[in-house]
């Protein structure tokens, strides 16, 4: 497994211990994004034009950020993006068009949405100081981030942000802009 994979790894692990997924609840299960929710293209990759703002689903994290924004973050061609249900909360992942061959240009964004769990603020926080994550200012009600992962706490709920690469650990100037873009689609 590559360096900059494991710390993104591990941020999902501990979103996911934080939030308190239930011990019934299925590990994972496919969503489909319906159609209407965001513009997906035809073929194999997505073009940056206008799209509809998505509707709010819990269910599906697709809807936080569209093709258009995730193209133009990755800086490169998408296919549509994957939803999949997590715990109580889903997870999107975005991948350019060379990911799956494991090249080094090969790129996902990833965009996960969990509910708070009945954790504090106050909690929340003291487990990412724990873990020695970055606190990043402005963002949400708080934002932490470390290996690549912005996970920012917003009305009692957590998104993730990541951008996976085989080479290169994403920034937190990477990662912040669509967080924001997100957060107000929650």
């Amino acid at each position: 497994m590559s360096r900059s994979l494991r710390p993104a790894l591990a941020g999902l692990a501990l979103l996911l211990v934080v939030t308190g997924c239930e011990k019934d609840t299925p590990a994972a299960t496919s969503v489909t994004p319906s159609p209407s929710k965001s513009a997906v293209a035809t073929d194999t990759e997505t073009s940056p034009e206008a799209e509809p703002e998505p509707d709010p689903d819990p269910d599906d994290a697709c809807v936080l950020v569209t093709p258009a924004e995730a193209q133009s973050a990755l800086g490169a061609a998408i296919r549509p993006g994957k939803a999949e249900k997590i715990g109580q909360g889903s997870s999107c992942r975005y991948e350019t068009t060379d990911f799956a061959t494991g090249t080094s240009a090969g790129k996902a964004l990833v965009v996960t949405i969990a509910p708070g769990g009945g954790l504090s603020k106050s909690d929340w926080d003291k487990t990412w100081i724990a873990n020695k994550y970055e606190a990043v200012p402005d963002i949400g009600d708080g934002g932490w981030f470390a290996g690549g992962m912005l996970m920012v706490w917003a009305n009692g709920d957590v998104v993730g942000v990541s951008i996976v690469s085989l080479e290169v650990e994403a920034t937190v100037d990477q990662v912040t802009p669509i967080a924001k873009l997100a957060l107000p689609r929650l």
